[in-house]
């Protein structure tokens, strides 16, 4: 039986939201409530590693020297003493000798002294075995000290495991060596530091903007002081009590539908007769050879349409159009090097409910079937080298 507590925090959440959607909309015009120029950009982890080694690096076009380093070492403890800024050096994407990728590297005076940045924007992205090990690993080796760290940044539900970073990681989290921290608690509190102390109008600009960005992704926009709910929450120990519980509920409820979500796509493929692959989320139809069928979770959302094999992209690692196929599907897709036909179903799936309750309602799972019935039936002469 569920408790009258949250059952009338329920009710008055509601009466809140309700009047909340009627204010913003009446102002929406003059507050321009989602407005913001980020929202041109690709969202995905290499974006938001390039702005945070933007805003890390003192040579940068900021014009803010090393205020915002100065301010990250500080607020993480950190031992990376610099004397010389122009001796600084912030890399993306710096190879290890396992063919691996370490998103930020930040390096003084020839690595006499250096910080490795592994970011993570999605709870659901998996480590690679040894992934964090092998970075700490490439650090070690190239510092000509013992001045390193290795930092783990992600969203506060996704949590560093001794697969990825190797049996002593407890011990290097003790002395300092590797630190995990997250976008909610960390990450949104020093970037809205940064626009504090920021001189320059345009700069602090960006980074509110990078701020707003950050907190609908990670925390929603219901985050905002004025927002009759976060008031009606804040009112009482009660009230904290209850969103508390209700937020770790949610994490489960969110569980259970995506095993929904898998479930129905089993369900489909026995009805339509095919194969669902769950490990790698696609269908493997008849009438194709070298594509799937794929619908993905990823960049914050679920994607879906045609995806190369492995083989197929080793072959043809280029983009391969299939602007016929599109068109016969009167669907508007997007191309990349794996995906010939790729479309966003939803996005922003962590704080947007759309999804979740298409999943519990049965509408996502007979989009999926739609989509897969429109592939089946394509003419030959579209998938015969397909």
């Amino acid at each position: 039986m569920i408790d009258a507590n949250i059952e009338n925090f329920f009710r008055e959440v509601r009466n809140k939201n309700e009047l909340q959607s009627k204010l913003n909309e009446a102002y929406r015009k003059t507050l321009t409530l989602d407005f913001n120029p980020l929202n041109f950009v690709k969202w995905n982890e290499n974006k938001v590693s390039e702005i945070i080694a933007f805003l890390l690096d003192p040579q940068a076009s900021h014009e803010q020297g090393d205020l915002y380093l100065r301010m990250f070492v500080e607020y993480f403890e950190l031992s990376f003493r610099y004397t010389d800024i122009s001796k600084v050096r912030v890399t993306l994407e710096e190879n290890t000798d396992e063919s691996r990728r370490v998103d930020i590297v930040i390096s003084y005076d020839n690595f006499k002294r250096v910080i490795g940045i592994e970011n993570k924007i999605y709870p659901w992205t998996r480590d690679q075995d040894f992934q964090v090990a092998d970075y700490i690993k490439h650090l070690k080796t190239y510092c000509k000290t013992d001045d390193y760290h290795l930092i783990y940044l992600a969203p506060q539900g996704k949590i560093l495991s001794k697969d990825s970073a190797g049996e002593d990681y407890e011990e290097m989290l003790t002395d300092g060596k590797l630190k995990q921290i997250n976008y909610e608690e960390h990450i949104i509190d020093l970037v809205h530091r940064f626009a504090m102390h920021t001189d320059n109008d345009r700069v602090r600009s960006f980074i509110r903007d990078f701020e707003l960005k950050l907190r609908e992704n990670f925390i929603g926009i219901n985050m905002m002081e004025q927002n009759d709910v976060v008031k009606y929450i804040k009112e009482s120990e009660e009230n904290i009590r209850t969103a508390f519980t209700v937020a770790r509920d949610l994490v489960a409820v969110k569980e259970l539908l995506r095993a929904d979500f898998y479930k129905q796509m089993h369900e489909i493929a026995a009805e339509l007769n095919v194969l669902f692959v769950e490990e790698h989320n696609h269908f493997v139809l008849p009438n194709f050879s070298k594509l799937y069928a794929k619908f993905n979770f990823e960049s914050g959302g679920l994607i879906y349409g045609l995806v190369k094999t492995p083989e197929f992209n080793a072959e043809h690692p280029d983009k391969k159009y299939i602007p016929e196929i599109a068109r016969h599907l009167k669907i508007q897709f997007n191309t990349s090097h794996w995906w010939p036909l790729w479309k966003f179903l939803y996005e922003k799936i962590e704080i947007n409910d759309t999804m979740w309750l298409d999943i519990r309602s049965g509408k996502l799972k007979s989009t999926v079937k739609h989509f897969l019935q429109d592939v089946l039936s394509l003419p030959l002469d579209l998938t015969k080298d397909l």
